[in-house]
C-alpha cells in the first residue's frame, strides 16, 4: 500500500502542479507551462520545480494508501472466511 501511495503521486505530482498553473491562471497550457519551464529552469531544474511540495504529497499520500489497502485486505479475508 505504501509503494502504491507512493507510485501515484510520483506519476501524478507533476500533473497535478500543471493543472494548478493552469487553473490559477499562470498557464494558458500544459505545453506552455513545460515550455516555460525548460526554458527558464533548463531540463532538470523544470522537473523540480514540477515536484516542489512532494514532501507534503508522499508522507500524506503514501501512509493512507497503506491503510488504505491494508484495511481492505483485512476485510476482503475475514469476508472470504465468512464466506
Amino acid at each position: 500500500g505504501f509503494m502504491a501511495g507512493f507510485g501515484y503521486w510520483f506519476a501524478s505530482l507533476p500533473l497535478d502542479a500543471i493543472k494548478t498553473l493552469i487553473q490559477t491562471g499562470k498557464a494558458s497550457s500544459s505545453k506552455e507551462v513545460i515550455e516555460t519551464l525548460i526554458q527558464r529552469d533548463g531540463l532538470i531544474n523544470g522537473l523540480k520545480q514540477l515536484y516542489r511540495g512532494w514532501q507534503v504529497a508522499f508522507g500524506r499520500g503514501s501512509p493512507s494508501a497503506a491503510v488504505t489497502v491494508t484495511v481492505y485486505s483485512c476485510v476482503f479475508g475475514s469476508l472470504n472466511k465468512s464466506l
